[in-house]
């Protein structure tokens, strides 16, 4: 029997976020989350990221306080879960331009942003977001539930002075 080949490959992506600071000359891992791949990355980024289509590449870690709100950007006074719809950060704070890619293994790759000393000095972050170079969305990352069920998000601190990494990992599967 012959096998009619297609054109179409499909592929499932998920992704991971990690927050590392640098203390004492070595990256310590403050925190590691799951994050959302929206469906503006399917249907309009991925499609030209692989042909190569300029703006379309990833290029910036968004770094935001908007964990709490809804999408029309209203205070909820609970964690708001990102949403597939999404296609911006809520409320940004900071961009990180990628300063590395990397490619842990055969399916990943990660993007390395940084937060040098005088960046992103907050108490409030709760927000992350990986963008293309011309800021649209790939995929969305909202801390979790700082008590349970509605309560507000963790907020991580950001330090003047203090140096952090935001790497993203995005794993790519083909599907059968």
């Amino acid at each position: 029997m012959i096998q009619e080949n297609s054109d179409e490959v499909s592929f499932s992506v998920t992704g991971r976020l990690a927050i590392r600071e640098l203390v004492d000359g070595a990256w310590v891992l403050r925190q590691e989350q799951q994050n959302l791949v929206v469906d503006l990355a399917f249907d309009e980024l991925f499609p030209q990221i692989f042909g190569r289509a300029s703006g379309a590449q990833v290029g910036i870690i968004s770094i935001g306080t908007g964990g709490d709100y809804n999408a029309a950007v209203v205070h909820q006074a609970q964690r708001v879960a990102p949403a597939v719809s999404d296609t911006q950060m809520r409320i940004e704070l900071f961009r990180a331009g990628i300063v590395q890619t990397n490619f842990p293994a055969v399916n990943e790759v990660e993007f390395v942003g940084l937060m040098r000393e005088g960046e992103a000095v907050s108490t409030g972050i709760d927000e992350f977001g990986l963008l293309s170079l011309d800021g649209r969305m790939i995929s969305h990352s909202i801390n979790p539930e700082s008590g349970g069920a509605g309560t507000p998000t963790v907020k991580y601190t950001k330090p003047l002075g203090a140096i952090f990494s935001v790497s993203w990992t995005l794993t790519i599967e083909r599907c059968p």
